[in-house]
């Protein structure tokens, strides 16, 4: 019962998430594109495996931020410059893994796409 109330919790914040969160509908729109043209260019077992890491790892990335960010503006609800650095450097985390997952998508897609 324990596991069906966390997962319960999970897809609710998941949900609530990509309902009120613009930069988290983003990453699941970028995922969507990036599965259906998996399957369209029938990607290996190896490249999907890349697909799925970093399409995850941004996804769950984004939350830690979304959350962090909802957190630090319940602390400190005004504007604090070292709030603000902390912030910065969690919006600087996720541009990272983004980063990744870009290059990664573009190392998998491209001999497909332009039969390299």
């Amino acid at each position: 019962m324990a596991f069906k109330n966390s997962l319960q919790h999970a897809v609710r914040g998941l949900t609530r998430a990509a309902r009120t969160e613009p930069n988290v509908r983003w990453q699941l729109l970028a995922t969507f594109l990036a599965v259906a043209l998996g399957l369209i260019v029938r990607l290996s077992r190896g490249e999907w495996l890349v697909i799925t890491l970093v399409t995850g790892l941004v996804l769950a990335m984004e939350l830690v931020n979304t959350a962090l960010e909802k957190t630090l503006d319940i602390i400190k609800p005004r504007f604090d410059e070292q709030i603000g650095r902390v912030k910065d450097i969690m919006a600087g985390a996720v541009l990272i893994v983004s980063l990744v997952a870009l290059v990664s998508g573009i190392l998998v897609f491209w001999p497909h796409l332009f039969q390299v």
